[in-house]
């Protein structure tokens, strides 16, 4: 009888504790210099946060859909037998033109044309702000010794269009070696779209599946646009303002991008092609890479070896497949490894999560 009411107690506080976490989540607002700006969190941000020694930050996808993202991000927190006070979680959300035609963008907040917040683009309001600078106002101040004395670790991670945006973001930003001493700065990036090319070079011969080897393109008649920003790094305000700083050579940028710590994940399920309605972009610079998110994935891999190679570089990167899984950021963020390198623990609770393996 006692072991009988034992386990209805064990199961009915499971139960509440699943509720708990995928409960919808309260839109925020945290002003960040001059402006306001909206994100989802797991906990209220204080003053002075001493308890806290690592912070996510977690990214929506082309949807700008914060909500179901900080759910996914933390439902699989909850999984990963982390120390949950220690952990901050933040979801930020970037609003667009068309959130604001409907009134839903908060009073002293900036928001952007269309798919702009995520390449780095200027906002549409008064300010010209580009999100690549929210992003690097969230990082200094989670990194602010007074506020969050104890960070040793500000992961910035994303899935989809939000590993687009991060991935450009590790290349392009300039706060990451200027925050202060102790205090890591890495990068997770699941099933991007597509990938930024810092050269000239493209895949030589079929890349439908990854591309095996690179060398000059020569198909700039079909693909003229092959190298303009976002797909590689030639005229960059092509399609609305970028004024966030980038006066790097595309290779010195390349050399800095390379030392700085990512972990790369695609779902070996990814495989819809560009020519589904719901497949990644159908651009032909995009489709350069390989048809679909798992082969764009590959070559992104190889191309970054065959350039770090080329310049004598080491890469600081973790490239991983999560097997048997589709374009799901719940069923990334729940594979094993993806745990480990968002909440830095190997002590899973959830033993269902996706195995993974060596991208190469």
């Amino acid at each position: 009888m006692r072991s009988s009411h034992i386990t209805r107690l064990v199961v009915g506080f499971a139960l509440l504790l699943a509720t708990l976490c995928t409960q919808a989540a309260t839109l925020r607002q945290m002003q960040l210099g001059s402006y306001n700006f909206s994100y989802y969190s797991n906990k209220t941000l204080q003053a002075t946060m001493p308890a806290i020694t690592r912070v996510v930050i977690v990214q929506h996808g082309i949807n700008r859909d914060g909500d179901p993202a900080f759910t996914a991000a933390n439902d699989a927190l909850h999984n990963s037998g982390a120390n949950i006070p220690e952990i901050l979680l933040i979801a930020p959300q970037f609003w667009n033109d068309a959130d604001s035609s409907a009134a839903k963008v908060p009073a002293g907040t900036p928001y952007w044309f269309d798919e702009q917040w995520s390449l780095g683009y200027d906002s549409m309001d008064s300010r010209h702000l580009s999100s690549f600078t929210v992003i690097d106002d969230l990082i200094r101040k989670f990194a602010d010794a007074t506020a969050f004395p104890n960070v040793t670790q500000i992961v910035v991670a994303g899935h989809s269009a939000g590993a687009q945006m991060y991935s450009r973001y590790a290349a392009f930003n300039t706060v990451h070696g200027s925050v202060r001493s102790g205090v890591l700065v890495k990068y997770v990036l699941a099933n991007a779209g597509t990938h930024l090319y810092f050269n000239a070079d493209r895949p030589v011969g079929n890349a439908a599946s990854g591309a095996t080897a690179f060398g000059p393109f020569t198909g700039t008649a079909a693909c003229p646009g092959y190298d303009t920003y976002k797909y590689g790094n030639t005229n960059y305000s092509a399609d609305g303002p970028f004024n966030y700083p980038h006066t790097l050579t595309p290779q010195a940028r390349f050399i800095r991008f390379a030392g700085r710590k990512a972990y790369y994940y695609q779902g070996t399920s990814d495989t819809v092609p560009y020519t589904a309605s719901n497949g990644p972009d159908d651009n032909c610079a995009a489709v350069l890479s390989g048809s679909t998110r798992l082969a764009r994935g590959i070559t992104n891999v190889r191309y970054q070896r065959y350039l770090a190679n080329q310049l004598g570089v080491s890469l600081d990167r973790l490239f991983r497949r999560v097997e048997g899984v589709g374009h799901s950021a719940s069923g990334m963020w729940n594979a094993t490894c993806v745990m480990t390198a968002l909440y830095g623990t190997a002590q899973m609770l959830n033993t269902t999560g996706a195995s993974c393996s060596d991208l190469n």
